[in-house]
């Protein structure tokens, strides 16, 4: 990273996600994981230098991704 940066990052991860473990969408999870980890990584680096990292969890939101699942684990 640059030494003059400044100013503000944001990155943005679902909250359950990010947190836990859904059976059959491991891959989604690791990946909602590794922003959490990735985030707090890149805070730890750039804090000297005033810049201010976090991870936004808005939660769940509807969209088609859960349609993907076989029934037995969208219901489930």
């Amino acid at each position: 990273m640059p030494s003059k940066l400044t100013g503000a990052v944001a990155l943005v991860t679902g909250a359950s996600s990010g947190i836990g473990a859904a059976t059959g969408c491991g891959v989604y999870n690791v990946t909602k994981v590794g922003v959490c980890a990735f985030t707090e990584s890149l805070r730890q680096e750039v804090t000297e230098r005033h810049v201010r990292v976090g991870v936004l969890e808005p939660g769940a939101v509807e969209s088609e991704l859960g349609t993907h699942n076989k029934p037995e684990v969208r219901d489930a």
